[in-house]
């Protein structure tokens, strides 16, 4: 047997074990998804979204209409089935798993690949976005997407198809969250910075994929200007810092990181802060892929640590930046970066996030406080409901009215 053929062999191997991992994965959650129906209700943001998804618009007064779109998809079909708002968050967080792979595949080959995704199943975050159905399971879909499909079209920057299949994705991620408009703007970032991609900003498929995908939002916007531009009100108010106690001010500032560090599992978490600082650090002898995946996560990161300095941080904010973090932080376990790796943080990043991700399912109770134990109506014939949730098992009160959100 040949070095090509040997190669060619262990890659087929390599992506053999991804899809073996996945349906696993896929069995185990679905059987543990199960079980979590049986004993729990939505979460008080499923339920706004459920709530919206009954009253069809396009646009909501926190975020754009996808997420009320799925669910009353999912509502109409299933005859309002818990189950079956579970099993859709399930499939676009798998969805988001295999996308994943195709990213590192492409850029590093199946072994870093299967790390990659290794190291993301391996944590609480993820968990969490295959079992509730929020704006976070459709927008990370989209955006990982999204990174498949630039990353091909830059590869051949003459074909429609890519470009097309690029600026349908950015739409619908921009009908999900805000957060994807960022997408166009990192893309004209990467063609500045990278000198073989500088060639794309004076390639008219690019702005054709950009505006392809902002025009996504433009029954968005007439809703909110026939509604007083609430959505974008509301986004506003995100960013009201307000005046704390220098000691709630590091309490805030702290929680952040902490928080981050739990959701993604502490020693993967420090390990791709290392990667980060490193490719940062050594930015000109990093190659194309490298800095590929540097100008979709270090920028906005490093924003948010900004901002953490002011205002409080929502933990998911920054998800979407983290996935070109993983794909980055397997290159460097497995030695494929142009700078000197630390050995062992592979095998300790795989062992935290299995202890953290089996913890995180023992003591579900505390992992999903906003949950409570079944009685409950059945699903289709609750009322209204709003996000408040100061009720002790944290669900929203049912007999708010919809006009109050």
């Amino acid at each position: 047997m040949n070095k090509s053929t040997h190669r060619r062999q262990l890659e087929s191997d390599w992506t053999r074990l991804f899809w073996i991992v996945v349906a696993a994965t896929f069995v185990l959650r679905l059987g543990f998804t199960l079980f979590f129906v049986s004993e729990t209700d939505l979460s008080g943001d499923e339920a706004y979204y459920w709530d919206w998804g009954r009253q069809l618009d396009w646009g909501y007064y926190s975020k754009p209409p996808l997420i009320g779109w799925l669910m009353g998809l999912v509502g109409r079909i299933t005859g309002n089935s818990e189950l079956a708002i579970r099993l859709t968050a399930l499939f676009l967080g798998m969805g988001t798993l295999i996308a994943i792979q195709k990213l590192a595949a492409e850029m590093f080959g199946p072994r870093v690949a299967f790390l990659a995704v290794l190291l993301v199943l391996l944590t609480p975050a993820n968990a969490a976005l295959s079992l509730f159905l929020t704006i976070d399971a459709p927008l990370l879909l989209t955006w990982t997407l999204a990174l498949v499909f630039f990353w091909r079209a830059a590869q051949e920057p003459n074909a429609w198809s890519r470009w097309l299949a690029l600026g349908l994705v950015i739409g619908i991620g921009c009908l999900s969250k805000q957060m994807m408009l960022a997408f166009p703007a990192l893309m004209i970032a990467f063609a500045l910075v990278s000198p073989e991609d500088r060639g794309l900003v004076r390639n008219p498929r690019l702005w054709i994929a950009s505006i392809l995908g902002a025009l996504f939002m433009t029954p968005v916007l007439w809703w909110n200007q026939q509604n007083g531009w609430i959505t974008v009100e509301h986004t506003k108010h995100h960013f009201d810092a307000g005046t704390v106690s220098w000691s709630k001010w590091l309490g805030r500032t702290l929680e952040f990181p902490g928080v981050q560090a739990l959701l993604y599992s502490p020693v993967t978490w420090i390990a791709m802060l290392i990667v980060l600082w490193l490719g940062v650090k050594n930015w000109k002898i990093m190659r194309r892929s490298e800095r590929f995946l540097l100008i979709f996560c270090a920028p906005a990161l490093a924003a948010f640590c900004v901002l953490a300095l002011r205002q409080r941080i929502n933990p998911n904010w920054p998800a979407v930046f983290y996935v070109p973090l993983f794909v980055l932080a397997a290159a460097w376990m497995d030695g494929q970066l142009p700078v000197a790796r630390w050995r062992g943080w592979r095998r300790w990043s795989v062992r935290a996030g299995a202890i953290i991700t089996r913890w995180g399912i023992a003591t579900r109770r505390r992992a999903w406080p906003f949950t409570c134990r079944a009685n409950r109506a059945p699903i289709a014939t609750r009322r209204p409901v709003s996000r408040n949730r100061s009720t002790k098992c944290g669900r929203a009160r049912r007999n708010a009215s919809a006009g109050t959100h």
